[in-house]
């Protein structure tokens, strides 16, 4: 929706940030899930734990990754529900996956019921990602879209936080009766929520898409503002369905998409396995593992906060600063956090006494560069490199890519820290940040202030323009 649809925009109405904050509870959510492995783990592996039986580590390898391969099948597929049941259905569904995961762990806390729990928030987690920024950019007005969609990145960072703070000091099923509830209300409410008036317009529905957009606007469905959008959206639907399709063969055999496809691979590829996903996946054992014995699950808490404040900065710099740069910052830094904490187990495993704090303090280093460049800027990239008419095809297939490879890490990490030494995984980390810097730095075309018609003339191979 676009403000040159007639008249200056209104006032934000009230509806639009309890849309927002109902949306994100699906990312909060995420955030919750994604980090109840960390704090955790210590109780399901101890005789005290729900299980029969305490869950061997072999296990709980396959307990925490289960949700990187559910998430890698639901991406594609929740790609597909946007269009065919609408967004505002796919982020009900997405609650009754996250309710189902919280329920499963509380009713059937055995290993299988854990795997199966894992799974259930694997497809949540794939989905929320594909479907709540398109539902809150549909929704949303032009001059607040920045800071509505920088808190897709910021919603999950505090979940994090919240679980990291309360897994460790709450007992196991206190903390599943404390984080039931949200997903349920966001299902309840969600239920009362209005669809989003491009979906609407998009399956012919003009007159109820017409009524959206007036309790979105905070006005009346007759005034000229409402019918002025309205048309622009049909307009843009119109111009949209007279295009041909094109098939992904089609796609490929042309050379901007293939090269801007190889270098958003690229990216993906530094971003998901820089290390950050498997910080936070075992932060309490890495935290030990590095010589902490003050109280690690404590320690662990800054992590998830110092990335939620790194997670504000986007929102300030990201259009003052270009995409390539803030990405090969941020990357120098989190390969240098992950060099030293190698370094400080290494040394530790070798009884060479370092401070285990120094660690801590690396580690909280790299989460604030994740949080302030590398969790946000491909997604910025993803969405400046290709035209709409592709747009959603690659992206899709790049986001179900990443997850695929956050699998891979977590599948590995547990062997080869067991076989080599757990610092042989942070040096490999530092290697591909470092390497990663160094490609993005050469191969990637700034996006920043560009129009596609000019990416996609780099992307053939052309001069670069205005990079540096």
């Amino acid at each position: 929706m676009s403000e040159s649809s007639g008249g200056p925009l209104p006032l934000l109405p009230a509806i639009i940030p309890f849309l927002t904050l109902l949306a994100n509870l699906s990312l909060f959510s995420y955030g919750l899930q994604a980090g109840w492995i960390s704090p955790m783990s210590k109780v399901l592996q101890s005789e005290e734990g729900p299980s029969d039986t305490p869950i061997s580590d072999s296990t709980m390898l396959w307990i925490a990754s289960t949700m990187t391969i559910t998430a890698v099948v639901a991406t594609p597929i929740y790609s597909y529900l946007l269009d065919a049941f609408g967004r505002k259905m796919c982020i009900i569904t997405i609650g009754i996956f996250q309710l189902s995961c919280w329920a499963i762990k509380l009713f059937y806390a055995s290993t299988a019921g854990l795997i199966i729990a894992r799974a259930a928030c694997g497809v949540a987690s794939g989905a929320c990602f594909t479907v709540v920024p398109v539902y809150l950019k549909e929704i949303s007005q032009e001059d607040n879209r920045g800071a509505i969609g920088s808190l897709v990145m910021l919603t999950q960072s505090f979940g994090f936080v919240t679980m990291y703070a309360m897994g460790p000091y709450l007992e196991y099923y206190t903390v599943l009766w404390v984080v039931i509830a949200l997903p349920a209300v966001m299902v309840l409410l969600m239920l009362m929520a209005p669809e989003s008036p491009a979906y609407l317009i998009k399956i012919g529905k003009i007159e109820e898409a017409k009524a959206a957009l007036a309790l979105l606007r905070g006005k009346d469905k007759n005034e000229k503002y409402i019918c002025n959008e309205t048309l622009l959206m049909i307009t843009q639907e119109e111009h949209f369905k007279s295009l041909p399709t094109l098939s992904y063969r089609t796609i490929l055999s042309e050379k901007a998409y293939r090269n801007g496809l190889v270098l958003l691979a690229i990216v993906m590829t530094v971003h998901a396995c820089s290390g950050n996903f498997a910080v936070f996946t075992y932060a309490a054992t890495i935290v030990k593992t590095s010589g902490v014995t003050v109280d690690p699950d404590l320690q662990t808490v800054a992590f998830p906060l110092v990335m939620a404040i790194g997670g504000i900065l986007p929102t300030i710099f990201m259009d003052k600063m270009r995409r390539k740069t803030l990405f090969a910052i941020c990357l120098v830094v989190t390969g240098a956090s992950h060099s030293v904490v190698a370094s400080v187990i290494l040394l530790h495993n070798h009884d060479v006494h370092v401070p285990g704090g120094l660690a801590v303090g690396a580690i909280t280093v790299s989460a604030f560069a994740n949080g302030a460049g590398i969790l946000p800027v491909p997604y910025v990239i993803m969405s400046e490199l290709f035209n709409f008419q592709v747009r959603a095809r690659l992206i899709g297939i790049c986001v179900t890519y990443a997850w695929f490879l956050c699998f891979v890490q977590l599948s590995i990490f547990g062997p080869i820290s067991g076989t080599f030494g757990m610092h042989t995984m942070f040096f490999g980390f530092a290697a591909i940040n470092i390497v990663g810097v160094t490609l993005v730095w050469i191969l990637l075309p700034e996006t920043k202030g560009k129009s596609v018609e000019e990416i996609e003339s780099e992307l053939r191979g052309k001069k670069r323009i205005n990079d540096f």
